[in-house]
């Protein structure tokens, strides 16, 4: 089968939008930019080289305009729940499963082959995937992120303010706003962990697999956890890329 040498990944997120040119892997040159306007950087996407395959993650409506310059310079495939996958997946509504979710479970078995994992992505919510045998999607949990979560105790209530994720008083908090960072910082760390516990007791040798950008506040509160760095959205989206070329050669 033919190896894929280079292409282009893109992660659009809501929050943030990130892409990459990799070799394997490996990451050799990125570019940030807004998803809510994504033409209106100067390099990216006018900077991306030309010639080179390109994957799309989108957990936004994608811009016409975006795609049309995507197209002119390289062969494009847009990620949904109807792309052909490098595993199986047990999802009952694959049409709503999104892209992030299946490049994350590609990225993590293609750096974990396998093995049986949960990988947690702590970014603007907080989802839980499970994967068995480095082969299966099983499915997992969303809930909301931190910021969500402080977000809507403050805009829900009359008197609460709005507290900036960072590092909390664990119990007791003894203001206010460390009440609210001990139980939102808490309360999310525990449903992961309790999470992660039920999981092991099932399937003994479970890895789990924690990225996104606030996934520092769940390593250093998860035993056995490991950090999968911020770009195996990116890496899942090679590894869905490659698995295109296979099949198409």
């Amino acid at each position: 089968m033919p190896t894929l040498s280079r292409c282009i990944a893109i992660d659009a997120g809501n929050t943030r939008g990130k892409a990459a040119e990799l070799a394997g892997l490996e990451v050799l040159r990125r570019w940030d930019f807004d998803p809510a306007d994504p033409l209106a950087g100067p390099d990216f996407p006018w900077g991306l080289p030309s010639g080179l395959p390109i994957g799309l993650s989108s957990v936004r409506p994608l811009d016409g305009a975006l795609l049309d310059h995507l197209r002119s310079i390289g062969d494009l495939l847009v990620l949904s729940g109807s792309t052909p996958l490098p595993f199986r997946s047990a999802y009952l509504t694959p049409s709503t499963l999104g892209p992030d979710r299946l490049a994350l479970a590609a990225g993590a078995m293609a750096l974990f082959p396998g093995k049986d994992l949960l990988v947690v992505d702590a970014g603007t919510c907080i989802t839980c995937d499970l994967i068995l045998g480095g082969a299966v999607f099983e499915g997992g949990g969303i809930s909301p992120g931190l910021s969500m979560r402080l977000q809507a105790l403050h805009q829900f209530t009359g008197a609460l303010p709005l507290v900036a994720v960072t590092e909390g008083q664990w119990y007791p908090g003894r203001s206010t706003r460390d009440s609210i960072l001990a139980g939102v910082m808490g309360g999310a760390v525990g449903e992961v962990r309790d999470l992660a516990s039920r999981m092991r007791r099932k399937y003994p040798g479970l890895q789990v697999v924690v990225t996104g950008g606030d996934a520092a506040h769940f390593v250093k509160n998860l035993k056995n956890s490991i950090f999968a760095g911020p770009d195996l959205v990116l890496q899942g989206v090679r590894a869905i890329l490659q698995h295109h070329v296979n099949t198409h050669s």
